[in-house]
């Protein structure tokens, strides 16, 4: 396989504690959890901890991932960056 398992687009990021909701519109198959994402251009990695909205056609819907930040994170520069698969949690 050359590509990510999971990437999407991130519409929303909204920080909850020290984790992250993020507001996404994915392409790919749904990831096992947890997994490891980066943010494409970024440094930032996150871990992915849960799917709060998983329609059955999820892939083709806006969900909500709960992500937990390796370090500091800028958050405010998510928005419109697409985040992707890179390894299991």
């Amino acid at each position: 396989m050359t590509g990510p398992l999971f990437s999407a687009t991130i519409r929303d990021a909204v920080p909850l504690g020290g984790r992250f909701l993020l507001s996404v519109v994915g392409a790919g198959t749904r990831p096992q959890l947890p997994c490891r994402l980066r943010i494409e251009g970024l440094p930032d990695e996150l871990t992915l901890l849960d799917i709060v909205s998983s329609p059955t056609l999820w892939l083709l819907s806006e969900v909500t991932l709960v992500v937990e930040a390796q370090a500091q994170a800028d958050w405010r520069g998510w928005a419109g960056r697409v985040v992707a698969e890179v390894g299991s949690g």
